[in-house]
């Protein structure tokens, strides 16, 4: 809160910034917003053009990563400064960023060592052709 410049004592306190409607937006807009832009993408460019996903990824794979595009909260601080003449709006986009980067990433890591654990099947990209490359980061070869 300090590097970012949000106070919450004096004024009407946290309540009043944490109330505000802007907060619940950019919230929504760095958790579902950015798995939905994620997944949307994915399912037209796969759908629409000859591209397909690479051996042995697959959707829950893509869902913790479209999670982590919610983690960029430099340039999200820097859009908020900008974005409202008054403080009292800046405060509470700054916090509903920060809230909502700390979301993203803890729903990511709880979906990455969901996805960890479960087997892989035979075509993770459900391209009807099973999966040749399935070597992962610390198997043996």
């Amino acid at each position: 809160f300090f590097a970012a410049g949000v106070t919450l004592v004096g004024g009407d306190g946290a309540g009043s910034i944490l109330l505000q409607p802007v907060v619940l937006a950019i919230v929504a807009g760095l958790v579902v917003g950015k798995v939905l832009g994620v997944l949307g993408v994915t399912a037209l460019v796969t759908r629409l053009t000859p591209l397909r996903l690479p051996d042995a990824i697959g959707i829950r794979d893509l869902l913790p990563v479209g999670l982590l595009t919610g983690i960029g909260f430099t340039v999200s601080l820097l859009i908020a400064e900008l974005s409202f003449a008054d403080s009292e709006h800046t405060a509470g986009a700054k916090v509903a960023v920060l809230i909502g980067t700390v979301l993203a990433a803890t729903l990511a890591a709880i979906l990455l060592r969901w996805d960890a654990r479960k087997a892989r099947s035979a075509d993770m990209n459900d391209d009807g052709a099973a999966d040749v490359d399935t070597a992962r980061i610390g198997d043996d070869t």
